[in-house]
């Protein structure tokens, strides 16, 4: 038999992409890793090859090129080399003569079967209007400017230097003839060092002969490019972030032993910095909002017996 257009092996291989784009889509070419060939080897489809050709025979089932190329969305296979092409094939293959096989057992006529069945092809017709409707628009630029107006905290990056003094059981190696302290000593002797800071000493300098972080004290404390929330561990975090500019921190504890902290800058990254993400970030907000309003127009009812109530603290076990 030979299949329409939109035939029925288009959910099989929906399955090798989880957010198909939409019909009209033009989507870059899929990241991959391709052996070289030798360049006398064709790579691109025949341009003089119509588009009811027949290129695929599973069984009875004959796929013409045309068909083949709407499973990959326009344009792709022209830019797709020609043995990528024949992986999809040959997974397309494994896919349909696969299905047949479960057809032949009539797993497909079972209730789990016809209940995932039905779940994949919704799956699938969300992920298209999804995509029609909000990820194929381009950024709302007014919207991405308040949404990083906003939340600037979230943009926030410091440039900071530290001195370490590590203590028994921190990760560090000690530095050759290095005492090992206990945690009451390192304690001290950051204390001892913080008070040297505050009467003049230069923190870069002190770094370099006191700090147990010696990647960081070559450079006189300086831990590399500014970074942001989530970089580092919680206490050193916290500390960095909450600090006054230009002025070294009181010691603080992690499991690193105890730190020096002198941020030397604290500003949000540019907005041209975080544009590419700031629009990401509203286009997953779109997408929360545009499933909002759909499920809305439909009246859905959740068993709270089964499923519990949204706030509700998590069940503890009895005592």
């Amino acid at each position: 038999m030979k299949l329409p257009l939109f035939c029925s092996v288009l959910l099989p291989l929906a399955l090798l992409a989880q957010n198909p784009p939409a019909p009209d889509q033009n989507p870059p070419a899929p990241k991959m890793t391709v052996t070289p060939i030798a360049p006398t080897r064709i790579t691109l489809p025949p341009a003089n090859m119509p588009p009811d050709t027949v290129i695929l025979v599973i069984g009875d089932m004959k796929i013409t090129r045309a068909q083949f190329e709407l499973l990959l969305q326009k344009g792709a296979a022209e830019r797709m080399p020609q043995t990528e092409r024949r992986k999809m094939a040959v997974a397309l293959a494994d896919i349909v003569t696969l299905a047949a096989e479960a057809r032949r057992q009539a797993l497909d006529q079972t209730p789990y079967a016809q209940m995932n069945l039905a779940i994949v092809a919704d799956q699938w017709l969300a992920n298209l209007v999804v995509t029609k409707e909000v990820r194929d628009k381009p950024v709302d630029e007014a919207a991405a400017k308040a949404y990083y107006d906003k939340n600037l905290t979230q943009f926030d990056q410091v440039t900071a230097r530290h001195i370490l003094i590590r203590f028994h059981g921190s990760p560090l190696p000690l530095r050759p003839d290095q005492k090992d302290l206990t945690d009451e000593e390192a304690l001290a002797k950051a204390r001892d060092l913080k008070k040297k800071l505050d009467a003049g000493a230069d923190f870069a300098e002190m770094a370099k002969a006191e700090s147990d972080d010696t990647a960081s004290a070559k450079n006189g404390g300086l831990l590399g490019p500014p970074f942001g929330r989530g970089q580092m561990v919680p206490e050193f975090e916290n500390a960095a972030f909450a600090a006054t500019v230009g002025k070294a921190t009181d010691p603080v504890k992690t499991a690193y032993g105890y730190h020096l902290i002198l941020v030397t800058e604290h500003k949000p990254k540019t907005y041209e910095q975080v544009k590419a993400d700031v629009g990401q970030q509203v286009k997953q907000q779109a997408e929360r909002q545009y499933v909002e309003a759909v499920r809305l127009r439909t009246k859905v009812t959740i068993d709270e017996t089964y499923f519990g109530r949204p706030d509700a603290p998590p069940p503890t076990l009895a005592k």
